[in-house]
């Protein structure tokens, strides 16, 4: 049963018996500025824990800059307006140094004829959020094209960046520096989309160029962001990816402001492009469970339209369409598109061959006595084909 809000009649409170849902629905309650009714002064415990719980969900400097706003600031505890401040505060810091870089980095890409567009919360940081400090992000992410691999990983190391990460399986790879302040700026740069095998072919480099809008935030309008609908669509499919690999009660709240910032920023034909496009590629599914989590938590308007579309059926798995959605069929299609030879085999050789530490470190092997590791590596390749094989290639088609 779709679950339609999370507001209630009445003001939401917390007090030393709140556990982790009830600290999360108070929080959504803040950022949706509603009634709350905050616990007495003389409890800095359960501020600290409100504090902890903002900075686990990524809402931290969303929480100080909401709450600086309301005639409640004065009655909150030091200690916890203090911390508020200090992390937007370290929070803007850290954002003017990756600005200053991402600029000087989007500059020297056009100068050498790299097309490129930022994506998830490095582009909405601009795009939809009051300040760029507001919305945290570990890293930048790029998007460019499977032909310009080979460039780009030059273009980094000539600026000094150190590379690194499986390139091709992974359909990405990071490169990172030490900035000003000793704040390292890390981008992961994608040549897919998504490095989750359903998603990896959602939306290709040119469409999304195609479609693109620039960001009037950064001087001169530097770079580019997907459209809105592609950005929603993406922030669903972003969601759901980390789900999968995190487990689904590790959902964090600033990947659901996220979407309900872009939805409230849109028009209904852009809402309907967007769940057309969910349909089309067969992933409205995870694009209804994000949408309608979001308007749970943050009683984000969303025309019925948009869900009745999102709930229709997925399309029957032939096996011709089990193959093109499979992990064989994407190494296939990425065989087919990257450039030449060369990157082809180091394609094959990072799915059959990833380093021995990795291994090791894949199987709980890392701390093997001296030599051991070395014996079972055989044995661990191995283990490693044969897993991958069933795991990759033989189950989804059973």
């Amino acid at each position: 049963m779709v679950r339609t809000t999370l507001t209630a009649g009445t003001a939401v409170t917390i007090d030393s018996t709140s556990d982790s849902y009830s600290l999360t629905r108070f929080l959504c309650a803040v950022l949706r500025r509603e009634k709350v009714e905050w616990p007495p002064k003389e409890e800095p415990a359960l501020y600290e824990e409100l504090l902890q719980c903002a900075k686990a969900q990524g809402v931290e400097p969303l929480l100080c800059f909401f709450l600086k706003q309301t005639v409640a600031w004065a009655s909150f505890p030091d200690q916890f307006q203090n911390s508020l401040q200090r992390g937007l505060r370290h929070q803007a810091v850290a954002e003017m140094v990756r600005t200053a870089d991402l600029l000087n980095v989007l500059n020297k890409l056009r100068q050498a004829d790299i097309p490129v567009l930022l994506l998830k919360g490095a582009a909405l940081a601009y795009t939809h959020y009051p300040d760029p400090s507001l919305r945290p992000a570990g890293d930048i992410d790029i998007f460019f094209h499977y032909r310009d691999i080979g460039r780009m990983q030059r273009f980094f190391s000539n600026l000094g960046y150190q590379c690194q990460g499986p390139i091709y399986k992974s359909h990405q790879f990071t490169c990172s520096r030490e900035a000003a302040h000793g704040i390292h700026v890390v981008y992961d740069l994608h040549w897919r989309i998504s490095n989750h095998t359903h998603f990896a072919r959602v939306l290709t480099h040119e469409e999304a160029v195609k479609q693109s809008m620039s960001i009037p935030a950064l001087a001169d309008g530097e770079g580019l962001a997907l459209a809105p609908q592609h950005a929603l669509l993406l922030a669903c499919l972003h969601r759901a990816g980390n789900l999968e690999n995190l487990g689904n009660n590790q959902d964090r709240l600033i990947w659901l402001y996220d979407i309900h910032l872009l939805l409230s920023g849109m028009s209904e034909a852009t809402m309907m492009r967007f769940a057309h496009r969910a349909v089309t590629k067969n992933v409205q599914r995870v694009c209804l469970e994000a949408v309608c989590e979001t308007r749970y938590r943050f009683a984000t308007k969303v025309p019925e339209e948009i869900i009745s579309i999102l709930s229709s059926s997925p399309e029957k798995d032939s096996l011709k369409r089990k193959f093109r959605a499979s992990f064989f069929g994407l190494i296939v299609d990425d065989l087919c598109c990257l450039p030449d030879t060369k990157t082809q085999f180091a394609l094959i050789r990072e799915l059959l061959f990833p380093p021995p530490d990795e291994l090791l470190r894949k199987y709980g092997k890392v701390n093997a006595p001296q030599g051991r590791g070395e014996i079972r590596l055989p044995l661990l390749y191995g283990y490693y084909l044969a897993e991958g094989l069933l795991k990759r290639i033989i189950r989804p088609f059973l």
